[in-house]
Protein backbone atom coordinates (compact mmCIF):
# COMPACT_ATOMS: atom_id res chain seq x y z
CA UNK A 1 0.00 0.00 0.00
CA UNK A 2 0.94 3.24 -0.56
CA UNK A 3 0.34 6.42 1.79
CA UNK A 4 0.68 9.71 0.84
CA UNK A 5 0.48 12.73 3.47
CA UNK A 6 -0.55 15.55 2.34
CA UNK A 7 0.34 19.16 4.23
CA UNK A 8 0.57 23.16 2.33
CA UNK A 9 4.16 24.43 3.67
CA UNK A 10 6.32 27.04 2.09
CA UNK A 11 9.77 25.86 1.59
CA UNK A 12 12.59 25.63 -1.38
CA UNK A 13 12.29 22.40 -3.57
CA UNK A 14 14.31 19.47 -1.27
CA UNK A 15 14.17 16.33 -0.28
CA UNK A 16 14.80 14.28 2.49
CA UNK A 17 14.28 10.27 3.87
CA UNK A 18 14.02 8.55 7.30
CA UNK A 19 13.34 4.85 8.33
CA UNK A 20 10.95 4.33 11.44
CA UNK A 21 9.59 0.98 12.44
CA UNK A 22 10.46 -0.73 9.65
CA UNK A 23 8.88 1.69 7.43
CA UNK A 24 11.24 4.21 4.95
CA UNK A 25 9.58 7.58 4.44
CA UNK A 26 10.53 9.75 1.54
CA UNK A 27 9.60 13.26 1.90
CA UNK A 28 9.67 15.48 -1.02
CA UNK A 29 9.26 19.83 -0.99
CA UNK A 30 8.50 20.91 -4.39
CA UNK A 31 6.40 24.33 -5.24
CA UNK A 32 4.94 24.87 -1.54
CA UNK A 33 4.08 20.94 -1.23
CA UNK A 34 5.13 18.50 1.22
CA UNK A 35 4.45 15.05 0.11
CA UNK A 36 5.15 11.78 2.26
CA UNK A 37 5.68 8.42 0.63
CA UNK A 38 5.71 5.80 2.18
CA UNK A 39 8.04 2.60 1.72
CA UNK A 40 8.40 -0.68 3.52
CA UNK A 41 11.48 -2.43 4.54
CA UNK A 42 12.45 -6.10 4.77
CA UNK A 43 15.55 -7.42 5.80
CA UNK A 44 15.79 -11.11 4.38
CA UNK A 45 18.88 -13.69 5.28
CA UNK A 46 19.29 -16.95 2.73
CA UNK A 47 18.87 -20.11 4.46
CA UNK A 48 20.81 -21.65 1.45
CA UNK A 49 24.17 -21.70 3.38
CA UNK A 50 26.64 -22.66 4.38
CA UNK A 51 28.24 -23.49 0.67
CA UNK A 52 31.31 -25.31 0.03
CA UNK A 53 33.62 -23.72 -2.08
CA UNK A 54 36.15 -26.41 -3.25
CA UNK A 55 39.72 -25.95 -2.45
CA UNK A 56 40.52 -28.17 -5.96
CA UNK A 57 40.32 -26.75 -9.20
CA UNK A 58 38.69 -23.01 -9.44
CA UNK A 59 35.03 -23.28 -8.34
CA UNK A 60 31.64 -21.41 -9.21
CA UNK A 61 29.49 -21.45 -6.70
CA UNK A 62 26.05 -19.68 -5.85
CA UNK A 63 23.80 -19.82 -2.45
CA UNK A 64 20.09 -18.39 -3.56
CA UNK A 65 17.80 -16.25 -1.82
CA UNK A 66 13.76 -16.04 -2.62
CA UNK A 67 11.82 -13.32 -1.96
CA UNK A 68 8.29 -13.79 -1.80
CA UNK A 69 7.11 -9.95 -1.74
CA UNK A 70 6.36 -7.96 -4.67
CA UNK A 71 7.51 -4.29 -4.74
CA UNK A 72 9.32 -1.85 -6.43
CA UNK A 73 13.33 -1.64 -5.16
CA UNK A 74 13.82 2.12 -3.62
CA UNK A 75 17.45 0.82 -2.18
CA UNK A 76 19.08 -2.18 -1.34
CA UNK A 77 22.06 -3.40 0.48
CA UNK A 78 23.87 -6.22 1.50
CA UNK A 79 24.41 -7.28 5.25
CA UNK A 80 26.07 -9.97 7.05
CA UNK A 81 28.40 -11.80 3.82
CA UNK A 82 30.64 -13.63 6.11
CA UNK A 83 32.83 -16.57 4.46
CA UNK A 84 35.59 -18.45 5.17
CA UNK A 85 38.32 -18.37 2.51
CA UNK A 86 41.95 -18.30 2.30
CA UNK A 87 43.51 -15.83 0.13
CA UNK A 88 40.43 -13.51 -0.30
CA UNK A 89 42.32 -12.07 -3.30
CA UNK A 90 40.98 -15.29 -5.59
CA UNK A 91 37.38 -14.36 -5.13
CA UNK A 92 35.18 -12.42 -6.88
CA UNK A 93 31.53 -12.09 -5.47
CA UNK A 94 28.52 -10.78 -7.69
CA UNK A 95 24.83 -10.44 -6.84
CA UNK A 96 22.32 -10.96 -9.78
CA UNK A 97 18.63 -9.81 -9.62
CA UNK A 98 15.36 -11.68 -10.46
CA UNK A 99 15.35 -9.41 -13.31
CA UNK A 100 19.35 -11.17 -14.20
CA UNK A 101 20.90 -7.70 -13.72
CA UNK A 102 24.57 -8.35 -11.71
CA UNK A 103 26.35 -6.48 -9.49
CA UNK A 104 29.71 -7.11 -8.87
CA UNK A 105 30.54 -6.27 -5.04
CA UNK A 106 34.01 -6.86 -5.02
CA UNK A 107 37.05 -8.78 -6.66
CA UNK A 108 40.61 -9.85 -5.99
CA UNK A 109 41.08 -7.55 -2.58
CA UNK A 110 43.21 -8.03 0.28
CA UNK A 111 46.11 -10.33 -1.55
CA UNK A 112 46.47 -13.29 1.12
CA UNK A 113 44.66 -11.91 3.78
CA UNK A 114 41.74 -14.77 5.04
CA UNK A 115 38.31 -14.24 6.11
CA UNK A 116 35.45 -11.83 4.91
CA UNK A 117 32.82 -10.28 7.19
CA UNK A 118 31.03 -7.17 5.33
CA UNK A 119 28.14 -5.03 4.27
CA UNK A 120 27.64 -3.25 0.71
CA UNK A 121 25.35 -0.04 0.85
CA UNK A 122 25.61 2.80 -1.74
CA UNK A 123 25.59 5.43 1.04
CA UNK A 124 28.28 3.83 2.96
CA UNK A 125 31.34 6.61 3.36
CA UNK A 126 33.73 4.85 1.54
CA UNK A 127 34.40 2.13 -0.88
CA UNK A 128 38.29 1.50 0.73
CA UNK A 129 37.99 -2.30 1.99
CA UNK A 130 40.34 -2.88 4.87
CA UNK A 131 42.11 -5.67 4.96
CA UNK A 132 41.91 -8.48 6.31
CA UNK A 133 38.12 -7.37 5.46
CA UNK A 134 36.25 -8.34 8.57
CA UNK A 135 35.44 -5.65 10.56
CA UNK A 136 31.70 -6.41 9.44
CA UNK A 137 31.43 -2.77 8.51
CA UNK A 138 29.26 -1.55 5.31
CA UNK A 139 31.38 -0.34 2.36
CA UNK A 140 30.52 1.17 -1.67
CA UNK A 141 30.32 -2.22 -3.69
CA UNK A 142 32.68 -2.04 -6.44
CA UNK A 143 29.14 -1.87 -8.56
CA UNK A 144 26.76 0.36 -7.32
CA UNK A 145 23.82 -1.31 -5.82
CA UNK A 146 21.34 1.66 -7.12
CA UNK A 147 21.62 -0.50 -10.33
CA UNK A 148 18.93 -2.77 -8.93
CA UNK A 149 16.42 0.49 -7.95
CA UNK A 150 13.15 -0.03 -9.87
CA UNK A 151 13.14 -3.63 -10.73
CA UNK A 152 10.63 -6.02 -9.02
CA UNK A 153 12.31 -7.65 -5.68
CA UNK A 154 9.75 -10.71 -6.04
CA UNK A 155 11.76 -14.22 -7.70
CA UNK A 156 15.12 -15.69 -6.80
CA UNK A 157 18.22 -13.41 -6.30
CA UNK A 158 21.57 -15.15 -6.58
CA UNK A 159 25.00 -14.98 -4.70
CA UNK A 160 27.41 -15.96 -6.83
CA UNK A 161 31.53 -16.81 -5.82
CA UNK A 162 33.84 -17.21 -8.35
CA UNK A 163 37.46 -18.63 -6.74
CA UNK A 164 39.63 -18.05 -9.75
CA UNK A 165 43.04 -19.75 -8.27
CA UNK A 166 43.43 -23.54 -7.13
CA UNK A 167 44.39 -25.14 -3.99
CA UNK A 168 42.20 -22.33 -1.45
CA UNK A 169 39.34 -23.41 -0.64
CA UNK A 170 36.39 -22.48 1.89
CA UNK A 171 32.79 -21.94 2.71
CA UNK A 172 29.93 -18.90 1.79
CA UNK A 173 28.68 -18.88 5.73
CA UNK A 174 25.97 -16.06 5.42
CA UNK A 175 24.50 -13.41 3.51
CA UNK A 176 21.54 -11.38 3.26
CA UNK A 177 19.39 -8.26 2.07
CA UNK A 178 17.94 -5.26 3.29
CA UNK A 179 15.27 -4.13 0.73
CA UNK A 180 13.44 -0.86 0.55
CA UNK A 181 10.17 -0.87 -1.65
CA UNK A 182 7.15 0.41 -2.50
CA UNK A 183 4.12 -2.36 -3.11
CA UNK A 184 3.16 -2.95 -5.83
CA UNK A 185 0.58 -5.68 -6.88
CA UNK A 186 1.49 -8.86 -7.42
CA UNK A 187 2.78 -10.14 -10.70
CA UNK A 188 3.99 -14.02 -11.08
CA UNK A 189 6.34 -14.76 -13.83
CA UNK A 190 6.49 -17.54 -15.74
CA UNK A 191 8.11 -21.20 -14.11
CA UNK A 192 9.35 -23.86 -15.69
CA UNK A 193 9.51 -27.23 -14.38
CA UNK A 194 11.45 -28.45 -17.41
CA UNK A 195 12.37 -28.44 -21.10
CA UNK A 196 11.60 -31.78 -22.39
CA UNK A 197 12.40 -33.49 -25.73
CA UNK A 198 15.76 -35.08 -26.97
CA UNK A 199 19.22 -32.85 -26.29
CA UNK A 200 21.15 -34.60 -29.32
CA UNK A 201 20.14 -34.50 -32.78
CA UNK A 202 21.63 -36.77 -35.34
CA UNK A 203 23.13 -35.51 -38.86
CA UNK A 204 19.94 -34.41 -41.13
CA UNK A 205 17.84 -35.00 -38.08
CA UNK A 206 15.66 -32.33 -36.04
CA UNK A 207 13.82 -32.26 -32.06
CA UNK A 208 10.81 -30.83 -30.54
CA UNK A 209 11.58 -29.00 -27.46
CA UNK A 210 8.55 -29.11 -24.95
CA UNK A 211 7.81 -26.27 -21.73
CA UNK A 212 6.85 -27.83 -19.44
CA UNK A 213 5.54 -24.78 -16.72
CA UNK A 214 3.04 -22.26 -16.11
CA UNK A 215 2.98 -18.79 -18.08
CA UNK A 216 0.92 -17.08 -14.88
CA UNK A 217 0.91 -13.49 -15.50
CA UNK A 218 3.25 -14.05 -18.16
CA UNK A 219 1.38 -13.56 -22.22
CA UNK A 220 3.63 -15.66 -24.15
CA UNK A 221 7.07 -18.29 -23.93
CA UNK A 222 9.72 -17.02 -26.11
CA UNK A 223 12.60 -18.52 -27.20
CA UNK A 224 16.26 -17.28 -28.33
CA UNK A 225 20.04 -18.15 -29.55
CA UNK A 226 23.56 -16.80 -28.51
CA UNK A 227 21.98 -15.60 -24.69
CA UNK A 228 18.56 -14.81 -23.03
CA UNK A 229 17.22 -11.85 -25.37
CA UNK A 230 19.32 -12.18 -27.50
CA UNK A 231 18.38 -13.91 -31.12
CA UNK A 232 14.44 -14.48 -31.23
CA UNK A 233 13.80 -17.87 -33.03
CA UNK A 234 10.57 -18.89 -31.82
CA UNK A 235 7.70 -18.26 -29.67
CA UNK A 236 4.91 -20.57 -27.78
CA UNK A 237 5.42 -23.73 -25.51
CA UNK A 238 7.42 -25.68 -28.54
CA UNK A 239 10.61 -25.20 -30.75
CA UNK A 240 11.67 -27.10 -33.55
CA UNK A 241 15.62 -27.85 -33.28
CA UNK A 242 17.62 -28.84 -36.72
CA UNK A 243 21.23 -27.67 -35.49
CA UNK A 244 23.27 -27.38 -32.32
CA UNK A 245 22.83 -24.75 -30.11
CA UNK A 246 22.32 -22.90 -26.88
CA UNK A 247 18.52 -21.99 -26.65
CA UNK A 248 17.11 -19.85 -23.90
CA UNK A 249 13.74 -19.23 -23.17
CA UNK A 250 10.90 -17.47 -20.41
CA UNK A 251 7.76 -16.46 -19.93
CA UNK A 252 6.84 -12.51 -21.26
CA UNK A 253 4.22 -9.95 -21.89
CA UNK A 254 1.95 -8.57 -19.53
CA UNK A 255 3.13 -7.62 -15.89
CA UNK A 256 5.87 -9.31 -16.50
CA UNK A 257 8.98 -7.53 -17.73
CA UNK A 258 12.83 -9.60 -18.98
CA UNK A 259 14.03 -11.39 -16.43
CA UNK A 260 16.15 -14.65 -16.35
CA UNK A 261 15.96 -17.54 -18.85
CA UNK A 262 16.27 -20.99 -18.58
CA UNK A 263 18.89 -22.59 -20.77
CA UNK A 264 19.07 -26.01 -23.37
CA UNK A 265 22.25 -26.99 -24.87
CA UNK A 266 21.17 -29.19 -27.78
CA UNK A 267 23.86 -31.16 -29.51
CA UNK A 268 25.26 -33.15 -32.25
CA UNK A 269 27.11 -36.22 -31.92
CA UNK A 270 29.91 -36.44 -34.22
CA UNK A 271 30.29 -39.61 -35.52
CA UNK A 272 33.06 -41.05 -38.01
CA UNK A 273 32.18 -42.37 -40.81
CA UNK A 274 35.56 -43.50 -42.24
CA UNK A 275 37.22 -47.06 -42.09
CA UNK A 276 40.32 -48.62 -43.18
CA UNK A 277 41.87 -51.18 -44.74
CA UNK A 278 44.95 -53.31 -43.64
CA UNK A 279 45.84 -56.74 -44.84
CA UNK A 280 42.44 -57.99 -45.15
CA UNK A 281 41.31 -56.46 -41.83
CA UNK A 282 38.55 -54.04 -42.06
CA UNK A 283 38.61 -51.28 -39.01
CA UNK A 284 35.75 -48.66 -38.36
CA UNK A 285 37.67 -45.72 -37.56
CA UNK A 286 34.92 -44.25 -34.66
CA UNK A 287 35.75 -45.82 -31.27
CA UNK A 288 33.70 -46.16 -28.59
CA UNK A 289 30.61 -47.02 -30.89
CA UNK A 290 28.63 -50.35 -31.69
CA UNK A 291 28.80 -51.68 -34.67
CA UNK A 292 26.95 -53.86 -37.06
CA UNK A 293 29.09 -54.95 -40.32
CA UNK A 294 27.42 -55.06 -43.69
CA UNK A 295 27.32 -56.97 -46.69
CA UNK A 296 26.71 -54.64 -49.72
CA UNK A 297 24.63 -53.66 -52.23
CA UNK A 298 22.19 -54.96 -50.11
CA UNK A 299 23.45 -54.02 -46.63
CA UNK A 300 22.51 -57.38 -45.31
CA UNK A 301 24.06 -57.63 -41.87
CA UNK A 302 26.52 -59.98 -41.34
CA UNK A 303 25.69 -62.73 -38.36
CA UNK A 304 27.78 -62.08 -35.07
CA UNK A 305 29.84 -59.36 -36.85
CA UNK A 306 29.89 -56.60 -34.38
CA UNK A 307 33.06 -55.52 -33.01
CA UNK A 308 35.21 -52.30 -34.66
CA UNK A 309 36.88 -54.58 -37.25
CA UNK A 310 35.91 -56.99 -39.53
CA UNK A 311 38.00 -60.08 -41.49
CA UNK A 312 36.12 -61.11 -44.29
CA UNK A 313 36.73 -64.61 -45.88
CA UNK A 314 34.82 -63.99 -49.15
CA UNK A 315 34.90 -61.57 -51.98
CA UNK A 316 32.41 -59.00 -51.42
CA UNK A 317 32.17 -55.25 -50.74
CA UNK A 318 31.59 -54.94 -46.92
CA UNK A 319 30.40 -51.53 -44.91
CA UNK A 320 29.52 -51.23 -40.93
CA UNK A 321 26.91 -49.53 -39.27
CA UNK A 322 28.40 -46.93 -36.39
CA UNK A 323 25.54 -46.04 -33.56
CA UNK A 324 26.69 -43.70 -30.69
CA UNK A 325 24.29 -41.84 -28.75
CA UNK A 326 20.98 -42.28 -30.53
CA UNK A 327 22.95 -41.23 -33.80
CA UNK A 328 23.77 -44.08 -36.75
CA UNK A 329 26.10 -43.49 -39.91
CA UNK A 330 27.05 -46.12 -42.28
CA UNK A 331 30.47 -46.61 -43.49
CA UNK A 332 31.26 -46.47 -47.35
CA UNK A 333 31.32 -49.56 -48.96
CA UNK A 334 35.00 -51.07 -49.69
CA UNK A 335 35.59 -54.29 -52.05
CA UNK A 336 37.38 -56.72 -50.66
CA UNK A 337 39.09 -59.13 -53.88
CA UNK A 338 40.07 -62.28 -51.90
CA UNK A 339 42.00 -64.97 -53.86
CA UNK A 340 40.30 -68.36 -53.52
CA UNK A 341 41.42 -71.08 -52.10
CA UNK A 342 41.74 -74.33 -53.76
CA UNK A 343 41.86 -78.11 -53.16
CA UNK A 344 45.07 -78.86 -51.49
CA UNK A 345 46.17 -80.50 -54.27
CA UNK A 346 50.00 -80.37 -53.79
CA UNK A 347 49.71 -81.44 -50.47
CA UNK A 348 51.78 -78.91 -48.80
CA UNK A 349 51.71 -76.87 -44.90
CA UNK A 350 51.95 -74.01 -43.52
CA UNK A 351 53.59 -73.85 -40.02
CA UNK A 352 53.42 -72.26 -37.75
CA UNK A 353 50.55 -70.57 -38.56
CA UNK A 354 49.10 -68.19 -37.19
CA UNK A 355 53.15 -66.88 -37.72
CA UNK A 356 55.28 -63.63 -36.11
CA UNK A 357 58.17 -64.03 -38.48
CA UNK A 358 59.15 -66.90 -39.92
CA UNK A 359 56.97 -68.93 -41.69
CA UNK A 360 57.79 -72.73 -43.08
CA UNK A 361 56.07 -74.46 -46.15
CA UNK A 362 56.08 -77.95 -45.43
CA UNK A 363 55.65 -80.61 -48.74
CA UNK A 364 54.64 -83.88 -48.25
CA UNK A 365 58.28 -85.22 -50.28
CA UNK A 366 60.89 -83.50 -52.35
CA UNK A 367 58.82 -81.31 -55.04
CA UNK A 368 60.28 -78.94 -58.04
CA UNK A 369 58.00 -75.39 -57.28
CA UNK A 370 57.55 -72.94 -60.51
CA UNK A 371 56.76 -70.38 -58.48
CA UNK A 372 56.13 -68.96 -54.83
CA UNK A 373 53.68 -66.05 -54.36
CA UNK A 374 52.59 -64.39 -51.70
CA UNK A 375 49.79 -61.79 -51.46
CA UNK A 376 47.70 -59.84 -49.25
CA UNK A 377 43.83 -59.40 -49.48
CA UNK A 378 43.71 -57.08 -51.92
CA UNK A 379 46.33 -58.87 -54.62
CA UNK A 380 49.14 -56.68 -53.88
CA UNK A 381 51.97 -59.18 -54.29
CA UNK A 382 54.44 -58.74 -51.45
CA UNK A 383 56.96 -62.01 -52.44
CA UNK A 384 57.24 -63.57 -55.09
CA UNK A 385 60.35 -66.48 -56.19
CA UNK A 386 60.29 -68.31 -59.36
CA UNK A 387 62.09 -71.73 -59.47
CA UNK A 388 62.96 -71.86 -55.98
CA UNK A 389 65.34 -74.69 -55.07
CA UNK A 390 63.74 -78.53 -54.98
CA UNK A 391 63.08 -79.29 -51.09
CA UNK A 392 60.80 -80.23 -48.39
CA UNK A 393 60.77 -77.41 -46.67
CA UNK A 394 61.06 -73.55 -48.26
CA UNK A 395 61.55 -70.67 -45.36
CA UNK A 396 59.87 -67.30 -46.07
CA UNK A 397 60.84 -64.56 -43.56
CA UNK A 398 57.69 -61.95 -42.82
CA UNK A 399 58.88 -60.95 -39.87
CA UNK A 400 58.83 -57.00 -41.37
CA UNK A 401 55.40 -57.43 -42.73
CA UNK A 402 52.01 -56.20 -41.01
CA UNK A 403 50.03 -58.13 -39.16
CA UNK A 404 46.98 -58.85 -41.34
CA UNK A 405 45.89 -62.07 -43.74
CA UNK A 406 47.87 -63.16 -46.52
CA UNK A 407 47.76 -66.08 -49.18
CA UNK A 408 50.89 -68.02 -50.34
CA UNK A 409 50.41 -69.09 -53.59
CA UNK A 410 52.28 -72.67 -54.63
CA UNK A 411 52.34 -73.41 -58.32
CA UNK A 412 54.22 -76.60 -60.50
CA UNK A 413 53.26 -78.35 -63.48
CA UNK A 414 49.58 -77.05 -64.32
CA UNK A 415 48.89 -77.72 -60.13
CA UNK A 416 48.06 -74.90 -58.04
CA UNK A 417 47.84 -74.53 -54.12
CA UNK A 418 46.48 -71.66 -52.33
CA UNK A 419 47.26 -71.57 -48.53
CA UNK A 420 45.93 -69.03 -46.18
CA UNK A 421 48.03 -67.22 -43.78
CA UNK A 422 47.78 -65.73 -40.55
CA UNK A 423 50.37 -63.08 -39.69
CA UNK A 424 50.21 -61.70 -35.80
Amino acid sequence: MIKKLFSFVFFLSFSSAFVFANKAYFTNYLCGYEMTFQSDTVFLNSTDVPVAISGSGTPTVISVLNVSVFGSINDINVFDLIAEHSFTSDLNLTITSPQGTTVTLFSGICGGDDNIDLGFDDDAPTASIPCPPTDGLFYQANNPLSALNGEQMFGQWILTVNDFVDQDGGSLNSWGLNIIYTPTVPCYPATITSISGPTNICQGGNTLLTINGSLNDAIEWKWYSGSCNGTLVGSGPTLNVTAPEQFFVRGEGGCVIGGPCTPIIITRPMISSGRTLLNGIITATQVGATYQWLSCPTMTPIAGETNQTFTPTSVGQYAASVSMSGCTVTTPCIAINIIGMEENMLGAALFPNPTSDILTIQFPNQTNLETIMVTDVTGRIIHSDKNPTSSVTYLLDLAKEAKGIYYVNLSTNGTKQTLRLIKE
